[in-house]
Formats: C-alpha cells, structure tokens, sequence
C-alpha cells in the first residue's frame, strides 16, 4: 500500500497542495499522511504570516484539520505526523522513516523573504528526497477555490444551523407548548373582553375568572419546568 506525504502548515500554498494530495491518494489507493512541522524558530512563523499577509490575508485554517476533512470526504486512510524541528529537515525524516512513496507539497513564487523561503524549502525537499516529489504552485484560480472549500460562508453555515434547529424535535415540542398556552392564554383574554358575564359564573363555590386566571399562571409555570427538564435531557443525551 502506498503512502503519500503531505507537510502542511495552513498556508494558502498547502492549502491548494492539500487538494492535489487527496485526489493522487484517492487515484492511488493510498495513505495519506499528513504533516504538520512545528518550527523552533519563531521567525520562520512570522515569515509565513507574511506569506499568507501579501497574497490573500491570514487563512486562521488550520491545515491539518482541512486536510483531514478532505480526506474523510472520499474515504482516503490518513495519518497525522506532529514533529519539531526544521521544516525541510523533518520533512525528509519523516519521508524516510514512515515508508512514504511520495511527497506532495506546496510553494510559491518568490515574493519577499516568505515567497523565497516556501521557494527554497520546496527546493531543498525536491534536491535531497529519495522519493518522487509533486510540488504545487498555486494560481490564483486554485487559491480561491481552496479557499472556499476551507471557509463556508457564514450564511450557508447560518442557514444550516437554523434549519436544524427548526426541523429538531425539541423545537416543535416547543413549538407545540407554546401554542396551547396561547390558544388559552388568548380565550381568557378574549373571555375578559367579551365575554364578563361568563367569568362571573361560578363553578363548585369558585369564580370562573378567578379558575382561568389561576390555572393561566400555573400552567405557564408547568410548561417551562417540563420544557426545561426535556431540553436539559436532550442536551445530555447529545454530548
């Protein structure tokens, strides 16, 4: 069984090279082993920064999490490398002690120091590898649909969630309270306009008006406490 290699660090080049690794895994019939390198140096973090700063602004995505979503959509095995060190170093380590066949990553052309710095790291893995290595160099094209495949806007994810809420079953049995409360909270009302003659009336030694009242703010009290009790139990059963 082969195994792809894939090092990445969120950025918009990874996040394109994320793509191309999970549709080569998938025509393979391979692993996808996912990479994420944790650098002792903190300038190489805010190179990156900067990467993502001069082409689109920061992503917040982060690319191990992206890819595991992507690879799970098509049923791709994965596994997660977390290493510390050198980024190149710890790429052509793992490459050599997990039986990769092949490594996919992303670069981009130089623009400052970060663009450099993707440059060479891409270059110095393809120098020394002992395995075939698909570098991608994203497009601007590519970058936007990676980008869209990464963050869903937020009115579909709104809409999504309201949806669930309103087709759940604690909402309609909400709903349905609710309902009944008004419709007797409205016949009161109604009656006490209307109808005065009839709270007048007096049923086993007590005032109609004064049952209806009563049983209004009762049962009010009832349907929250019920309600209440439901929703904290499926709350539970849910975590």
């Amino acid at each position: 069984m082969s195994r792809i290699l894939l090092p990445t660090n969120g950025s918009l080049p990874a996040l394109v090279a994320t793509q191309a690794a999970v549709r080569i895994a998938k025509e393979k019939g391979a692993t996808l082993v996912i990479l994420k390198v944790i650098e002792q140096d903190p300038a190489l973090y805010i190179e990156k920064v900067s990467e993502d700063v001069s082409q689109r602004g920061g992503t917040g995505i982060d690319g191990t999490t992206f890819a595991l979503q992507l690879a799970n959509k098509v049923g791709l095995r994965t596994e997660v490398l977390v290493r510390e060190g050198a980024v190149t170093g710890e790429i052509l380590r793992a490459s050599e002690e997990d039986g990769i066949d092949m490594i996919v990553m992303g670069s981009s052309n130089p623009r400052g120091l970060s663009g450099l710095y993707l440059g060479n790291v891409a270059e110095a893995v393809t120098k020394r590898a002992k395995v075939s290595v698909y570098i991608v160099k994203p497009t601007e094209e590519e970058i936007e649909v990676a980008l869209a495949m990464a963050m869903p806007t937020p009115i579909a994810e709104e809409k999504d969630e309201l949806s669930a809420i309103i087709h759940s079953r604690k909402f309609r049995i909400g709903l349905w309270l609710f309902s009944a409360y008004a419709v007797l909270y409205g016949t009161f009302t109604i009656l006490g306009t209307f109808g005065k003659d009839v709270l007048k009336e007096h049923v086993a030694g007590l005032n109609v008006g004064l049952i209806m009242g009563m049983t209004v703010i009762v049962l009010a009290i009832v349907m929250a406490l019920a309600f209440n009790y439901y929703a904290v139990r499926v709350e539970k059963g849910e975590q």
